[in-house]
């Protein structure tokens, strides 16, 4: 035990349960009262469950859940064990970001020059804590992952296809388990890749949809996709279609909180086109910009007459680019274009035909995420802040590629 061998080390231990963080706590604290052959004590007038002091009076456990409060107490060995309960608490983005907001405002500010961290749970959902320690937080952390079957390169030198406790779980009883490829890759193999088949856009995969060799090419004409919505914002989406190479791609993403029609028309007319390269701008590249989204948009605002779409050709205009509105008179069927989504982003074939730069984090976080509800559409009700980004593509890709479904005739594209 750690304290048994350095007793002035300050630990603090979180977890979503107090049941559970507290059980860990009463067990090392009863070791040191039950073996009296350990060398370090616990401080006499100090052995709370969730707080005890060794006889130093300077090392000890402090235990609290994910979300308590932890001013005052500076850490040595911060342990997180088990931050979500289960997968619909790892799946919920209002815990997420609970949790993270109380790991950087509470947990992560307790540290001090030499602290140590150590973060263990099960892989629930791929930007779960430590989906966001690994890719966002400052920090470099390193990743010690143990996949119930080894694969190649197995961190304990397991040779492939070994089992990681042929005690508790044979090969036959794991592979028995099988069922779901998202759940199997998250809580067994503790590499969170998304739902698979669960999903509603199960065609999508970051391995093939997602290259960061996307790039505007300033031959082809520029595509603007927008979802209209003041809560959380309205987001639009930046991409090309190259007819000739049946290719749709998404090479960036704008957004605010909040934002209406006018104040994402100036984050892109004021700032996100003067930004890019000469080669795309107007007379010297790009000669046109294609508006898409849903026909909602055509609806006119009680107090100025302007709709969605007005606002957006009337900021577009002073670039000196054509202007094409690429809106349908009726909205698509919500199944119909999510078929043509997912068949966009992988065929009957295998071929794909969308490709996404990686900085257009919220429309992949919606495309890995997106859950169905009871009729296989995007479940808006259960959470509706991740379906904007990819409601806007849904409507793009659907435009330039439809594919519908017709009683007794399969899917087709029309």
């Amino acid at each position: 035990m750690l304290l048994e061998h350095w007793p002035d080390k300050r630990i603090v231990s979180a977890s979503y349960s107090k049941d559970l963080i507290f059980g860990h706590s009463s067990f090392v604290r009863d070791q040191f009262v039950e073996r009296p052959e350990l060398n370090t004590s616990l401080k006499a007038d100090n052995k709370a469950v969730g707080r005890w002091n060794t006889h130093t009076g300077v090392g000890g456990l402090y235990s609290t859940t994910i979300g308590g409060a932890i001013s005052g107490f500076p850490m040595d060995i911060g342990l997180i064990d088990d931050p979500y309960k289960d997968w619909s608490d790892a799946w919920s983005p209002a815990t997420r970001r609970k949790v993270k907001t109380w790991f950087d405002s509470a947990f992560y500010t307790r540290r001090q020059q030499n602290t140590t961290m150590i973060v263990l749970h099960t892989r629930w959902h791929p930007d779960d804590l430590s989906g966001y320690l690994l890719k966002d937080h400052p920090d470099d952390w390193q990743l010690i992952r143990l996949p119930a079957i080894a694969e190649q390169g197995d961190p304990m030198r397991r040779p492939k296809g070994a089992v990681l406790c042929p005690k508790l779980h044979t090969l036959e009883s794991l592979l028995g388990s099988k069922q779901s490829g998202g759940i199997w890759d998250a809580v067994y193999q503790q590499d969170p890749k998304g739902l698979g088949d669960d999903a509603v856009y199960h065609h999508f995969s970051e391995a093939r949809n997602v290259r960061n060799t996307v790039a505007l090419n300033p031959a082809l004409p520029l595509s603007i996709a927008i979802d209209f919505n003041k809560r959380p914002g309205s987001h639009m989406l930046i991409g090309q279609y190259d007819e000739r190479a049946d290719m749709i791609t998404t090479f960036d993403e704008l957004y605010g909180d909040r934002w209406d029609t006018i104040q994402i028309m100036r984050d892109f007319t004021d700032r996100w086109w003067p930004e890019q390269s000469k080669e795309i701008r107007g007379g010297r590249g790009i000669r046109e910009i294609q508006i898409f989204g849903d026909s909602a948009g055509r609806s006119e605002s009680i107090y100025t007459s302007d709709s969605g779409y007005k606002i957006m050709q009337r900021a577009l205009v002073p670039l000196g680019v054509s202007i094409r509105r690429r809106v349908p008179k009726q909205a698509p069927g919500i199944i119909d274009s999510v078929m043509s989504t997912n068949d966009a982003l992988s065929d009957l074939d295998g071929e794909v035909h969308w490709l996404i730069h990686p900085q257009c984090k919220k429309l992949i976080r919606d495309l890995r995420e997106v859950m169905p509800d009871e009729h296989g559409k995007p479940d808006k009700d259960a959470d509706f802040t991740p379906t904007h980004a990819s409601d806007a593509e849904r409507y793009r890709v659907h435009r330039i590629r439809p594919l519908r479904q017709i009683a007794g005739e399969g899917r087709v594209n029309v």
